[in-house]
C-alpha cells in the first residue's frame, strides 16, 4: 500500500490519482481496486502485481505448510472478484499438484477484523487460562440440562 501511495504521489497527473493521494493513510484496497475501473493504467498495473504476489504468497505457504485451507482475511476477501480470480489462478500455478489437490482458499467469516480478534483471543487466553477438563465438564452439564428440560 505504501509503495502504491508513493507512486501515486510521484504521478498525480489524473483526478483519480489526486483523489487517492488526498486520502493518505485512509487509502484502502477497495479504493485502489475501483480506480482501474475508470481507466487508470498505472493503478491497473499495480493491481495486477498485487494479484500475482498474493497468489504466489498463498502458493508458497501451501507448499511449505500443506494446510487444508488458507483463510483470506482483511480487505483481500472484500475487494473484488477480479482480484480474487487472478489470485486463485496464480495460487494454482505456483502450488505443487499433490498439495493443490487438498488445499483451498476461503474467505474469513470474521471479516476485516479477523486478525485483531485472533490476537485479542490469544491475549485473553494467556491472561485467563482455562483448563480443557473444566470446559468439557461444563459442556456435559449444559447437554444434560438440555436433555432433562
Amino acid at each position: 500500500m505504501e509503495s502504491t501511495l508513493k507512486l501515486i504521489k510521484q504521478r498525480r497527473t489524473t483526478a483519480t490519482r489526486r483523489a487517492l493521494f488526498d486520502k493518505g493513510a485512509d487509502l484502502s484496497l477497495m479504493d485502489i481496486v475501483s480506480a482501474p475501473e475508470v481507466g487508470d493504467d498505472l493503478l491497473s498495473e499495480r493491481l495486477g502485481l498485487l494479484r500475482t504476489h498474493l497468489g504466489m504468497l498463498a502458493g508458497n505457504l501451501a507448499n511449505l505448510f500443506s494446510p487444508e485451507k488458507i483463510v483470506l482475511a482483511g480487505e483481500v476477501c472484500n475487494c473484488s472478484q477480479i482480484v480474487r480470480q487472478q489470485m486463485e489462478r496464480t495460487f494454482r500455478q505456483y502450488t505443487i499438484p499433490p498439495i493443490l489437490a487438498t488445499t483451498y482458499l476461503v474467505d474469513s467469516t470474521l471479516g476485516v477484523f479477523a486478525g485483531a480478534l485472533g490476537a485479542a483471543w490469544l491475549g485473553f487466553e494467556k491472561l485467563f487460562p482455562v483448563d480443557e477438563g473444566i470446559l468439557m465438564e461444563q459442556a456435559k452439564q449444559k447437554q444434560q440440562a438440555r436433555s432433562a428440560g
